[in-house]
Formats: C-alpha cells, structure tokens, sequence
C-alpha cells in the first residue's frame, strides 16, 4: 500500500515530465520546425530507435545551411522547445561554404516503447 502511495505522489510531481516522454517527436515533426529557420534543412534517422534506461531512443541527425549563427542559436531553441525529450549531441559541425554556414548536429529523442 505504501508503494503504491509512493509512486501515486511521484507521478503527481513529476507529471510534466512523465508526461513530456508521451509526446510522438518524428522526424517530420523536427524538419517543420526548423524549415522555418534554414535555407535548407534536412533529418534523417540514424539507425533503428532502442532501449535505453526504459525509454525508447532514436537518433536523429540534423543537416543544412544558415546564414549566420544567429539562425544555429535560434534552430537550438526551436529544438528545446519541442514537446518532449530531446538532447542535442555534441559537437556541433560547422563550416562555412559559398556565403552560408553549413552544419550538422545530432538529435537523441526519447518516448515511451
């Protein structure tokens, strides 16, 4: 009864949390927001989604071109404000070609399996 009581009362106070690993981030859903930003942005899966501490995690690798880094802060925040949990992988590959810069970075998306 008593555990019971306890995970009752941690569901309840982590409830924005618990309930930010419901959310369906897709890849789809990753490239709209931050078609916005770049000139061209691009996001591919990279391998299969897998376990990992209980949640179910894909990778995902973002790709394109900006003008300045002014637009790489703004796409980071477009990214941290996605409902749900994402974690940027570091590094972050820049470089500049032809008057833009180009990048890469590395997204880990976590859900419920």
């Amino acid at each position: 009864m008593q555990t019971a009581e306890t995970l009752a009362k941690y569901q309840m106070d982590n409830h924005t949390l618990l309930s930010a690993f419901k959310a369906n981030i897709t890849q789809e859903k990753i490239k709209s927001r931050l078609s916005s930003i770049f000139e061209k942005v691009d996001v591919v899966k990279n391998g299969e989604a897998y376990l990992k501490n209980g949640y179910l995690a894909q990778n995902y690798i973002v790709s394109g071109k900006i003008v300045d880094i002014k637009a790489l802060n703004d796409a980071l925040i477009q990214v941290i404000s996605l409902e749900g949990i994402v974690h940027l992988v570091f590094p972050i590959h820049i470089e500049a070609e032809e008057g833009v810069l180009v990048f890469s970075f590395s997204l880990e998306v976590y859900s419920l399996p």
